[in-house]
């Protein structure tokens, strides 16, 4: 680090001349002026001066490389990020001179912002541009562009909401109601427990009847085969006889309109609501969230789980022992009762998918998972 801050407004230059010496020079005065005269000082010790380089300058090499290295998803949500909101505060400021008072100023104008206009996703919107120009600032440095990293920052306080998912047979109902087209999608999202950007954009070579199994691009670009289950097997046989030969090496799931991938799938979600009669707020994620919740629910091991969903950390899929509990109390009642009911449990477990449990009955668990002796706790004090 070439220039620290020592006090208040007052910086330590620190230059290195070889393996053993360096010229040190105590400055007072701001971060700026301090990073003038630290430049000035290189010159005249005849060291390698870098361009500045603001971070207006920096988006579209940092773009670039985030198209070759990272995923599509990543590479449109921080365009997004960038040129939508970024930009315009940070653009003329060199990434070395944005310290942490002027971070939290622009949080604080976000968040007038969000509360005026409400906006996006408030509180995790902000903390997903300040993560994403933290990056961008993490390639400056890896890049010769800058010499420091960006000061971290509190994130602001927010917490992910639990899903709410739907029963096992509002969600049957649900899928069995759409044409073939859609309910090939939808059971790729609840029986392969796809994402949806995962799933319109799988093609019909990523698809092995043979073998039963689907080669999905999923986030960062990570590669990974999902089973799939007979229905959904022969779900996408019945809309691949649909489909005109010259189309087979395309998207299994084309817009009818633009011929690319679908974005909008609103019409078919409300129609599917409009037949079966559910009223609750039904999207895309949601029928991932179904997948885990009801496979949990019938007693599958969660690292299982884990491997279907392709989490990365097990922490992620633990948020599923939340939304399951009814089923996890169930479960671990039955060795209450006799040892014919533990030995059929199996059964008994699969019987309550879709049923709403009464949550005053008597369950005790000894566990070490802070998310089941949460919702432990609260049952027990209910």
């Amino acid at each position: 680090m070439a220039i620290r801050q020592i006090a208040d407004n007052k910086w330590q230059i620190d230059i290195s001349l070889g393996r053993e010496n360096r010229y040190r020079k105590i400055f007072d005065g701001s971060r700026e002026a301090a990073a003038i005269l630290e430049r000035e000082i290189k010159r005249k010790l005849g060291k390698t001066v870098t361009h500045p380089y603001s971070v207006a300058d920096l988006i579209e090499p940092y773009l670039r490389w985030v198209e070759k290295y990272q995923g599509r998803k990543t590479l449109k949500d921080k365009k997004k990020m960038l040129f939508s909101n970024l930009i315009h505060y940070f653009g003329n400021m060199y990434p070395d001179f944005i310290s942490s008072q002027i971070i939290e100023a622009y949080k604080d104008r976000r968040l007038k912002e969000i509360n005026e206009h409400g906006r996006y996703k408030g509180l995790r919107a902000i903390n997903l541009e300040i993560l994403c120009l933290s990056s961008l600032v993490k390639w400056a440095r890896e890049n010769g562009y800058c010499s420091e990293l960006l000061i971290r920052t509190k994130k602001l306080p927010y917490k992910r909401p639990l899903p709410s998912p739907l029963t096992y047979h509002e969600t049957m109902s649900f899928i069995n109601a759409q044409d073939d087209f859609y309910r090939a999608l939808f059971l790729c999202l609840y029986h392969a427990a796809l994402r949806f950007n995962e799933a319109v954009n799988l093609t019909w070579n990523d698809i092995n009847f043979k073998t039963g199994l689907m080669h999905i691009i999923g986030k960062g670009n990570r590669e990974a085969y999902v089973p799939m289950t007979d229905s959904l097997e022969k779900a996408l046989l019945k809309l691949s006889e649909k489909i005109p030969a010259i189309r087979q090496n395309n998207l299994v799931f084309q817009s009818k309109r633009t011929g690319r991938a679908l974005v909008n799938i609103r019409r078919a979600i409300e129609r599917g609501k409009k037949i079966t009669g559910i009223t609750r707020r039904i999207y895309p994620h949601l029928l991932r969230h179904n997948c885990a919740t009801h496979l949990l629910a019938a007693g599958y091991d969660i690292r299982f789980i884990q491997a279907l969903l392709r989490h990365a950390d097990i922490s992620t899929t633990q948020i599923y022992t939340h939304v399951a509990m009814p089923q996890l109390k169930q479960m671990v009642a039955c060795l209450d009762l006799s040892s014919d009911v533990v030995i059929n449990g199996q059964e008994r477990i699969n019987s309550t998918l879709g049923k709403s449990l009464n949550s005053n009955e008597p369950c005790w668990i000894r566990t070490s998972d802070p998310l089941i002796k949460s919702n432990l706790s609260k049952l027990k004090n209910q």
